[in-house]
This record gives structure tokens, sequence and C-alpha cells, in this order.
């Protein structure tokens, strides 16, 4: 039995920039953030015709070219004529499968990010992101008051970067700091 794989549980890490060579290998685009996932992870989705189809890595075959691109073979892809008709298909993991190089990120890539609580709801917009020696906070307007989110993985649960949100699970008492 087959069932479809919820791409609210996925998060986008880049595309498939073009074929490589004649041996069905391709050049994948990706966030720099996420390139230590590229190694983590034994296979890819591949999102094609509104869903996601898992594509299964072919051992050793992941070389890095820079630092936002890399080739990859998928196994039963070994040809070109068989992998070219994915070329632009967008890239996904399962976002717990997410390894984040926290030094390549770009935060303010979030701003205007809705915010939506797992349990309360939408709550706002992100306005701008803040760096305390490391540590990233989100400050959003939030029932009229100005309130900082701690970018974390206890408080951000997931980010749809198509959808422009993060979903989070504020800790109890934060947005009553401000009342």
């Amino acid at each position: 039995m087959c069932r479809e794989i919820d791409i609210n549980a996925c998060t986008s890490i880049g595309y498939i920039l073009k074929t490589h060579g004649l041996q069905g290998e391709v050049v994948i685009k990706f966030n720099p953030a996420y390139g230590d996932t590229l190694e983590e992870v034994d296979f890819l989705f591949l999102e094609i015709e509104g869903g996601l189809v898992p594509f299964f890595i072919e051992e050793e075959t992941l070389r890095f070219r820079t630092d936002e691109t890399a080739n990859i073979a998928f196994q039963s892809y070994d040809d070109v004529d068989r992998i070219d008709p994915y070329v632009g298909c967008r890239v996904y993991v399962f976002s717990e499968d997410l390894v984040i190089d926290e030094e390549s990120v770009d935060f303010s890539i979030l701003e205007g990010y809705r915010i939506e609580d797992i349990e309360k709801g939408e709550l706002g917009v992100v306005d701008r992101v803040e760096d305390y020696s490391g540590n990233h906070i989100l400050v959003a307007m939030i029932n009229e008051e100005e309130v900082m989110i701690p970018f974390n993985e206890e408080t951000i649960k997931n980010i749809h970067h198509e959808k422009q949100l993060l979903v989070v699970s504020i800790p109890d008492g934060l947005l009553e700091l401000n009342e």
C-alpha cells in the first residue's frame, strides 16, 4: 500500500539544476545551510506533479562542487535520458532529518515569514532577526507588542520556505512577558 508523503513534514533544500555526464548524475543546487543534510540522508524527495517521490541516493556518489552545488546519482537512474525529465524539480527532505549549518544561514531571509504556533495558531510576522553573540532572535509584532522569540530547536519546529511560514512551539509565559 502506497501512502502520500506529507509535504508539510518536509523542507525544500534546493532543486535539480542540470544533468552531469551520461551516467545519470545530476547537479543539485541547494541552500548552503543544508549541505550537511545531503551527507546524512539516504534518499531525497523530488516534487513531481505536486507530490513528493523518494529517490534513493547511489552510495558514494555525493560530490560537492561548490558550497551550494553537488553532484549526485540516484539508484536505478544510470542514464542521462532517464533522469533528464527531473531537471528543475524541487528537492525535499523530511524536516526532522535537517542538519543545519548555522554558520551558512542568512537569517534575514526569515523576515516577513508568518509565525504559527502549534497550539495557539497564527501569531504574527517576523519583523527582523537579531544576533546576540551568535544567538539568533526573531522579533515579531504579536498582539500589538514586540516579542522576541529564540531561534532554536526547542522553539522552531518547522520552516516552510515556499509558504514563508515558521511553525513554532512558544514556551509557556513567553508571550505574557510583555503584558
